[in-house]
């Protein structure tokens, strides 16, 4: 209840720059997702996914082009800056945009939720950051290799291919254990 706000927060309004009026469309994507897990090897992509997208590449084409002329200071102006001749397309500004949003909220939320749960587990550890502040990197870290905020991730095979004896056709969800 507290990380995700708070991530969502962070990543998309002061990182990302979406005003909040904006967060809905690329939350939309963010609960699409989940379907993209029900395919079946060939199956198209879910209609509501692609849709969000659709949303997704819209709101960043429009993005992209107030960043061009100087009005976004988000994500979207740094890589507008950054582009070279107009050669970065709103498929790509929305690809490197799920990228940031989809594995930073929810890494981030999950993350503060467990550093928080740490601290009621260990009492006499939030006392001691109270008092020394520099442990908490440490803390950081250590909550981090204890509970990872992430065990996996989803790919798409964009040709049909033999893994070790196993056929897996393009465009079969996969997913790969980190």
């Amino acid at each position: 209840d507290l990380g995700f706000p708070f991530s969502r927060r962070v990543l998309m309004n002061s990182f990302m720059g979406i005003p909040p009026e904006d967060e809905h469309i690329f939350l939309r994507w963010l609960y699409a997702g989940p379907l993209l897990g029900t395919m079946e090897p060939g199956d198209p992509k879910p209609k509501e996914f692609l849709e969000a997208w659709d949303a997704g590449t819209e709101h960043c084409a429009i993005a992209l082009d107030r960043a061009r002329n100087g009005a976004n200071d988000g994500i979207i102006g740094m890589i507008a800056s950054g582009e070279d001749a107009g050669k970065i397309s709103k498929d790509d500004i929305m690809a490197t945009m799920m990228v940031l949003f989809a594995g930073g909220l929810t890494t981030v939320s999950a993350t503060v939720g467990a550093c928080l749960l740490k601290l009621t587990e260990y009492p006499e550890i939030a006392a001691r950051m109270r008092q020394d502040p520099s442990i908490a990197t440490r803390f950081f870290e250590e909550t981090l290799r204890l509970n990872p905020a992430l065990t996996s991730v989803m790919r798409f095979p964009t040709h049909d291919m033999d893994i070790e004896g196993m056929w897996v056709e393009k465009d079969t969800p996969l997913y790969v254990m980190l």
